[in-house]
C-alpha cells in the first residue's frame, strides 16, 4: 500500500512539473493585456492567474511572456481567440421548443 501512495504521489509531482509559476502567470497575462490593450492596473487578475496555472505550460507562458505582437502571442496559444467566425452559428440553429406536457419547459 505504501508503494502505491508513493507512486501516486510521483505521478502527481511528474505531472505538475510542467505547469508555470503564479509569477510567471501574472508576467504572461500582464504582458498579453498589454499587447491587447485592455491593461488595466485596478483589475484583478486572481482568477486569470488560477486559470493558467492550471491550464498552461511553462513553454506556452514563456511564448506569452516574451510575445512582443498579438500575432506572437497567438502563435503560443495562450489563450483561446473569442472572436466568433462568421459562420460559427447558423441561423437555423435554434433551441427545441419544449411541447405541452413535456418534462423539458420550465417550471412556472
Amino acid at each position: 500500500m505504501k508503494r502505491f501512495a508513493v507512486v501516486l504521489g510521483l505521478l502527481v509531482l511528474a505531472g505538475a512539473c510542467d505547469k508555470p509559476s503564479e509569477e510567471n502567470c501574472r508576467k504572461a497575462l500582464t504582458n498579453m493585456r498589454k499587447l491587447l490593450g485592455t491593461d488595466n492596473p485596478t483589475t484583478d487578475i486572481g482568477g486569470d492567474v488560477r486559470a493558467c496555472k492550471g491550464g498552461s505550460t511553462k513553454k506556452t507562458v514563456e511564448c506569452a511572456i516574451n510575445a512582443t505582437s498579438v500575432e506572437q502571442l497567438k502563435a503560443c496559444g495562450f489563450f483561446k481567440n473569442p472572436e466568433k467566425k462568421p459562420d460559427d452559428k447558423k441561423p437555423d440553429d435554434k433551441k427545441p421548443e419544449a411541447t405541452p406536457g413535456s418534462a423539458a419547459g420550465s417550471a412556472q
